[in-house]
């Protein structure tokens, strides 16, 4: 275990190292990425790696800009004013101002967590499949404009044990369809803001009793006297230019994104002046389970099954599903020779493209959305630094299989496999060609067309 790590683990938790592996799920889309490094060589006999194609989301993260952090930041100024802090308040008030000046300067980039997410990745995926990665091997790297991407990118590199041969590419800011894909349809900016989906987000909010917990996490951090004095004269603070109500779910929702998005600053916070406080949860499990399946709940809507597991949220993530293809068909068909493909994105990216191809944990939608936490966990499929891999692998005779892997773990796909987790490419591609070609979307297709027409 590496020096950052284990001070993580003695200082940053959340008060047990337990609690914190008991309740990670709740983080959902902030959580830490974790692999139980458990791996089992299934390679079939006569069989060897020959080809990776990779996507992975950005690693852990600061804020993508000041948000929550300046909220608290200004509510907090205001309590102590008025002498309104709990003990609790106190202690969180230094914790947000160390997370507001770590930020500074740093907003949406990653941090040294985040490196190392994908650094460690990279390593895996090295001693697993060592055919794959040699200094004769060709290997290109795909990122966005956004510069955490990139940063990713670096932190993946660094866990190799080569620097060479690597070719770097960037679709153009304005043509990102393969891993920005969801930027660039209008019918899917609608979906995601229908009034639907804000019902079945009402409906959660309601099954989980939030308001109970709003005020319940407001009381822990802020007096009975000055939450009263507050909602009786309807005390604002200035958010985007506007007079914002203080109020327990504006209190709650702020603490729950600033202690979520802290998380990944363990090793930073190793390093800093205040980790003898530790960044231990400030709500109860109950609290935290309610939290976190609202949050989750728009994931599960706009990125994952839904009431539809063909819906629209499936169905953007076409382009990059076509791209895998394309590029593995190149591949494999002699006209280029490259060992692996690694894409570096987002979360709006990896969830549906789960989604699309009907992986664990992305297979199952739902009318009852009250219930979507059954069956779906945005810890599961989308951490910080989720990943999708295509691991390829043939004999002597060229016959090529390939396994399938969210996260790191083997799945099993909605067809009949030829060797436990390998499936038959012909097949795999067969499958999912055919459910492209029915929403429309075709190999030698425009894909920007194609998401400008999605949904019509």
């Amino acid at each position: 275990m590496k020096l950052n790590s284990f001070l993580f683990v003695l200082f940053f938790g959340f008060g047990t190292t337990l609690f914190a592996q008991k309740n990670q799920l709740w983080f959902g889309t902030k959580a830490a990425y974790h692999s139980d490094g458990k791996y089992i060589n299934d390679i079939p006999r006569g069989y060897e790696p020959f080809f990776i194609n990779h996507v992975g989301r950005h690693g852990s993260r600061y804020m993508t800009k000041a948000g929550a952090d300046s909220v608290l930041f200004k509510i907090f100024n205001l309590a102590k004013l008025q002498n309104g802090l709990t003990n609790q308040g106190k202690k969180w008030q230094k914790l947000n101002n160390w997370l507001l000046g770590q930020q500074n300067g740093k907003y949406a980039e990653i941090t040294a967590l985040g490196y190392e997410q994908h650094h460690d990745i990279a390593g895996r995926m090295q001693s697993h499949y060592p055919n794959v990665f040699s200094k004769n091997g060709h290997y290109d790297i795909w990122i966005t404009n956004k510069l955490r991407t990139k940063q990713s990118a670096n932190g993946f590199v660094s866990g190799l044990n080569f620097k060479n041969n690597l070719k770097w590419n960037q679709q153009p800011e304005n043509a990102e369809t393969m891993l920005r894909f969801y930027d660039y349809s209008p019918i899917y900016d609608s979906f995601v803001d229908s009034s639907l989906q804000k019902a079945k987000e009402d409906s959660v909010a309601s099954f989980v009793n939030i308001n109970e917990v709003y005020n319940s996490v407001a009381q822990k951090i802020f007096s009975a006297q000055i939450l009263k004095y507050w909602k009786k004269q309807g005390t604002s603070i200035v958010i985007k230019n506007k007079l914002t109500k203080i109020t327990p779910k504006l209190i709650a929702t702020s603490l729950y994104e600033v202690y979520g998005v802290g998380l990944s600053t363990s090793i930073e916070f190793s390093k800093s002046n205040v980790w003898p406080l530790n960044w231990n949860s400030p709500f109860s499990e109950g609290e935290l389970q309610a939290l976190g399946k609202l949050d989750g709940v728009e994931d599960f809507m706009v990125k994952g099954p839904g009431m539809d597991l063909n819906g629209i949220q499936a169905e953007i993530a076409a382009p990059l599903l076509v791209n895998f293809i394309n590029t593995s068909d190149s591949i494999l068909s002699g006209k280029k020779n490259i060992n692996g493909i690694f894409r570096f994105t987002h979360a709006e990216a990896i969830a549906p493209m789960a989604t699309l191809m009907e992986l664990s944990q992305s297979n199952h939608a739902t009318t009852h959305i009250s219930e979507y936490f059954d069956y779906w966990q945005p810890y599961t499929v989308i951490p910080m630094t989720a990943n999708i891999q295509w691991i390829f692998v043939k004999n002597k005779t060229d016959n090529i299989l390939v396994k399938v892997l969210l996260n790191e773990t083997p799945q099993k796909l909605p067809f009949k496999s030829e060797n436990g987790f390998y499936y038959s490419w012909s097949l795999v591609r067969k499958y999912y060609v055919e459910k492209l070609s029915k929403m429309g979307a075709h190999l030698d297709g425009d894909m920007k067309i194609f998401l400008q027409n999605i949904g019509k």
